[in-house]
């Protein structure tokens, strides 16, 4: 596989996977609600409305996640001496990626942070719904909202540590990266001045 192949199916895959991880997940909310107000007969009786529906679901989601990606950028940019390499995650990632300085299990980690990110913003977003559908007139108070709130948030909370730990997992790959790049810059120097 070429890299731009690699490149278009890991954009496929941050987009699209984790908008079906968040449509599956709102059918069977939905179902364990008894939730009427959608007809999902319709939608499945249709491949293209179907795929449709899960294609709006990963943009909105996408969206959403590239909003949240654009904030911390804009923190970690303002703390970039306090938090270098978080900054390099979120803000110096392209720079990297079009020098060619990371090596293709460095970008799978970093994509694989972004991906969980995705997948965690879903996950908010079904938990909006569930506190928006049980009573949307006004925002219940959570004893009322039951065991598939407290499901809910346990698997948003889940979703977080996912996160934060892809995210450190794919800050430690960024430091590896540039510990062997400086390491063979001083290999080269090294061999050009022995030569």
């Amino acid at each position: 596989m070429n890299n731009i192949d690699f490149k278009n199916l890991w954009v496929n895959l941050t987009v699209v996977l984790p908008g079906m991880v968040t449509y599956a997940t709102w059918r069977i909310v939905i179902m364990l609600m008894g939730y009427k107000g959608i007809d999902f007969k319709t939608i499945d009786g249709s491949a293209v409305l179907s795929v449709c529906v899960v294609f709006a679901i990963a943009i909105i989601q996408q969206a959403a996640g590239i909003s949240l990606e654009a904030m911390l950028a804009w923190f970690f940019h303002l703390f970039k001496d306090k938090w270098k390499n978080a900054h390099k995650l979120f803000v110096g990632r392209f720079r990297a990626l079009v020098a060619d300085k990371y090596n293709e299990p460095v970008m799978r980690t970093i994509g694989q942070f972004f991906l969980s990110l995705n997948v965690c913003v879903g996950q908010v977003m079904i938990l909006v719904f569930i506190i928006v559908a049980q009573n949307p007139i006004s925002l219940a108070p959570v004893e009322k909202l039951g065991w598939l709130l407290w499901l809910s948030v346990s698997i948003v909370i889940i979703t977080m540590f996912v996160a934060i730990f892809r995210c450190w997992n794919a800050i430690e790959a960024i430091e590896e990266a540039e510990k062997i790049a400086e390491k063979n810059a001083e290999v080269a120097v090294n061999n050009e001045k022995a030569a």
